[in-house]
């Protein structure tokens, strides 16, 4: 492979790759979770704050407050189950009996999110116990399919760049999905009918989204499942391998007093706020304060996808060989321009004015390295989570993946809650409207909605990069990690 050019923050000597390749089957059935993912994600993530608040006209404040008091049980879930299924010794594995447990619940809660009977808009408490109950039941539901899937990275191959190879299919997988499921939103079930005649307040198009979604989210979920059974046997072996240190509550907590596993949840877990928060409010600022126009959003969503190959491109270029806490530096700094970067330009009115071609086409070019940045921080942030789990059983001889990989998937989780909680604070602060057309909206109430969103999401950006920066394990560390657990593993079938 071609030696990757070299930047003041990107600039390693590559390793020889060793470990465990993976077949292109088993990176395909890894990918079939970002589907699912994908899809349940832009649901809860994208649409939800648009649709029971713009379309639905409930209290952006309820809403908000219901998704992240549905955040809270789910903080206590992940690590939970994480936990259970290291512990879980069966004939189908450790992992899989979750991932089976979770198809029909995630499909059939997701359905009801999107369907809600008329009597639960009764009050704002109605309402508020609702959104909070079937957004819990969805979150439980996917954390015992997510966080064994996640836990898989670290048993399916242990090499350094190797890890990033398969992160980079899943991640490249749930943007690239992602992006397939908007351009379907808008361009299918958001669109303008006689009853709707702005399409983000299409009921019904949201509804009939809700029923596509929980299918779509219960294949996904079983392909992968059969797809990655084949690998139970080795894997099994492997955890058997590796003595058990104790069942006692205070060694759960142990994982989380790894300094490096500290830095990179204290990093995710503020970009989790940027990101939803940007999810949660989107919508409004696309339509509201760019004034741009609903058939744009369809081509925006088409034209994004353009950066998924461009990305799986990137990832072996920009990561291998690297050290991946200098990369996930680069790419943060990279995402938060993309993100934040164009609202400030506004701010300042360095922005192409509203209503031109200037603004279409540049949001066009933005959609496609958004894209990119989201794919290339997803890859940096789980490939790093991997090395924890590593760096924690080869200094406790506890291994641990599921458990760790919980803090994972709950941040990706997160980017719903607080982003929607944000969100919703943000509107209320504004008193922005309630089911009402752009061209109602005053322009003071828009100027607001930028004013707050942008500075606020900067802030956030520059410490989700400072933290990240506690980060400490190496590419050197990893590699003492593997010889260490290699030797630990070979004694224990010794003594067998």
């Amino acid at each position: 492979m071609r030696k990757p050019k070299g930047s003041p923050l990107l600039n390693e000597k590559p390793s020889e790759p060793h470990g465990r390749q993976l077949d292109l089957g088993t990176k395909l059935s890894f990918s079939l979770a970002a589907v699912a993912a994908g899809t349940l994600s832009m649901g809860m993530t994208w649409f939800s704050m648009v649709y029971y608040n713009a379309a639905l006209g409930v209290s952006a404040a309820v809403v908000g407050g219901a998704l992240a008091a549905a955040l809270t049980v789910d903080a206590i879930s992940d690590p939970l189950v994480g936990a259970w299924s290291d512990r879980t010794e069966t004939r189908w594995g450790r992992r899989h009996p979750f991932m089976y447990a979770a198809v029909l619940p995630s499909a059939l809660f997701f359905w009801l999110f999107w369907n809600p009977p008329d009597w639960v808009f009764a009050s704002d408490a109605v309402t508020f116990s609702f959104l909070f109950l079937v957004t819990t039941a969805v979150r439980l539901t996917v954390t015992f399919f997510d966080v064994p899937v996640m836990a898989l990275v670290p048993e399916l191959t242990d090499d350094y760049d190797g890890r990033s190879d398969l992160l980079n299919f899943h991640s490249n997988a749930i943007y690239g999905w992602t992006a397939v499921v908007t351009a379907g939103m808008y361009g299918i079930f958001l669109v303008p009918t006689d009853d709707f005649t702005t399409g983000m307040l299409n009921v019904v198009g949201y509804q009939d989204a809700g029923l596509y979604g929980a299918v779509i989210t219960a294949l996904a979920m079983l392909g992968c499942a059969i797809g990655l059974q084949k690998h139970i046997p080795r894997l099994v072996k492997e955890q058997k391998a590796l003595p058990l240190v104790t069942h006692r509550f205070r060694d759960f907590l142990k994982p989380f007093k790894n300094k490096s596993l500290a830095s990179l949840l204290g990093s995710r877990l503020i970009s989790a706020a940027v990101f939803g928060t940007q999810a949660a409010l989107f919508m409004y600022m696309f339509r509201y304060f760019w004034g741009l126009p609903e058939d744009v959003l369809f081509v925006y969503s088409l034209v994004a996808v353009i950066g998924v190959p461009i990305a799986f491109w990137l990832v072996p270029r920009i990561f291998y060989g690297r050290e991946k806490r200098r990369v996930g530096i680069a790419v943060l700094i990279y995402g938060l321009f993309v993100d934040v970067g164009p609202i400030m330009l506004r701010l300042f009115d360095l922005m192409p004015a509203n209503g031109t071609d200037a603004l279409t086409y540049t949001f066009y070019a933005l959609g496609i390295a958004q894209n990119i940045a989201g794919i290339l921080i997803a890859v940096a942030i789980g490939s790093m989570l991997v090395e924890v789990v590593d760096d924690h059983a080869a200094q406790t001889g506890d291994q641990m993946a599921g458990l760790i990989s919980s803090s994972q998937t709950f941040m990706k989780k997160a980017t719903s809650g607080l982003g929607t909680l944000i969100g919703g604070w943000v509107l209320v602060l504004i008193a922005f409207p309630t089911q009402t057309d752009v061209a109602d909206v005053s322009p003071e109430t828009i100027l607001q909605l930028g004013v707050i969103y942008g500075p606020v999401m900067s802030v956030l950006g520059l410490a989700a990069i400072w933290v990240l920066m506690g980060y400490r394990i190496t590419r050197a560390d990893h590699d003492a990690n593997i010889a260490n657990l290699a030797r630990r593993a070979e004694s224990a079938q010794a003594k067998e």
